[in-house]
């Protein structure tokens, strides 16, 4: 979720609120319908291996979007690739527990690439 859109749905305090909760937070935004960009990249490699690391030990988290759909379940996806999962697999996996998500052709090549990062 970009910050405007945080800003429009009332939540921009939404990492601090989190936080004052006990929860780690990273905002990694991304623009609505769209595959993530560089900037996700660069800050995934640090990201990516923090949450790697909590599912490692058996721990829960939580991803969101707004609609939680399109980029939340292309995260989603790219986290089990990178987890050892086949990118068509993760994709179904994905659509089964939330219908209609990895919405762009972009999104799925997306995930479709992390197979070889």
């Amino acid at each position: 979720v970009e910050r405007a859109e945080l800003e429009i749905l009332g939540v921009a305090n939404l990492g601090t609120r989190a936080r004052a909760h006990g929860l780690r937070w990273w905002h990694l935004p991304v623009i609505d319908g769209a595959a993530p960009g560089r900037a996700f990249e660069r800050t995934w490699r640090e990201t990516g291996a923090a949450v790697h690391a909590l599912l490692d030990r058996d721990a829960r988290i939580a991803l969101h979007c707004r609609a939680g759909i399109g980029r939340t379940g292309t995260v989603a996806a790219r986290i089990l690739v990178e987890r050892g999962m086949a990118p068509a697999e993760a994709v179904a996996r994905v659509r089964r527990a939330r219908p209609g998500a990895i919405e762009s052709p972009e999104q799925r090549a997306w995930v479709d690439a992390a197979a070889s990062r």
